[in-house]
């Protein structure tokens, strides 16, 4: 089975130019990002308004409690 199948370094880097430099790497990285980031659009947004909504319940329920220690009931 061995010699029907390739190794992992020559399946990775079989794809790339050996010319790469670092620049092309932070530009290549940057760019995948970017491409996430626009196709997962919904659940970013979706996770920023959830954390906006839990901070400002987190921020509520901070100052009733430091309310109630500090008059009581």
């Amino acid at each position: 089975m061995k010699e029907h199948t390739q190794t992992v370094d020559e399946i990775i880097f079989s794809q790339l130019p050996a010319g790469y430099s670092r620049n092309s790497w932070k530009s290549l990285f940057i760019s995948s990002l970017k491409k996430r980031a626009l196709s997962c659009g919904s659940h970013l947004q979706t996770g920023i308004a959830t954390l906006a909504i839990g901070s400002v319940v987190l921020f509520a329920v901070y100052l009733f409690l430091r309310q109630l220690a500090e008059y009581g009931w």
